[in-house]
């Protein structure tokens, strides 16, 4: 992993929360509009899994 994902992973954290807080129903919603967030979180969430892995 290179240190500049590591150096932006607390300000993706950031803006995954705010993301939640306000686009919720796009993670639920099989929404068109909606699917660069999915693969945002997806794409988080697999890069959480793999630096809580060491």
């Amino acid at each position: 992993m290179d240190i500049k994902n590591r150096a932006n992973c607390s300000e993706k954290a950031e803006i995954f929360s705010m993301l939640l807080e306000g686009a919720s129903p796009c993670l639920t919603r099989d929404n068109a509009g909606c699917s660069p967030l999915k693969e945002f979180v997806a794409d988080f969430t697999l890069e959480n899994r793999f630096l809580n892995s060491f």
